[in-house]
């Protein structure tokens, strides 16, 4: 059985460029686009530290849910990885006007119905 060797660290951060790397990953013609969508991305101190206050848990007030969903989309936005990705493939980014907490979004019918 032969054995198997672990690829090199490659950092996590880095665009990448580098042949090797790709070779190392043993994924030729990937790019990897690695995109932080941490709390410590979010510019907003007093968000921020809510976010970081949040308990782990499978059970939260939708209120925190909505937060937590909205934050996540800001730290996206605002990633340069994200808009080299978007750029890269030639996509954009809608945004849709945010509901009202506790009223259901309105789904188009798919016939137009």
């Amino acid at each position: 059985m032969a054995k198997h060797e672990p690829a090199p660290a490659i950092p996590a951060f880095a665009a990448d460029t580098d042949p090797a790397d790709r070779e190392a990953l043993r994924t030729p013609e990937t790019t990897i686009y690695a995109i932080d969508v941490s709390f410590a991305q979010l510019t907003d101190d007093a968000e921020r530290a809510y976010m970081n206050e949040l308990p782990t848990s499978f059970s939260l007030p939708p209120e925190a849910v909505d937060r937590l969903r909205a934050a996540a989309g800001r730290i996206i936005l605002a990633s340069p990885e994200f808009q080299r990705l978007l750029r890269d493939l030639g996509g954009s980014i809608e945004v849709a006007p945010l509901q009202d907490v506790g009223k259901p979004a309105e789904v188009a019918s798919p016939r137009g119905k």
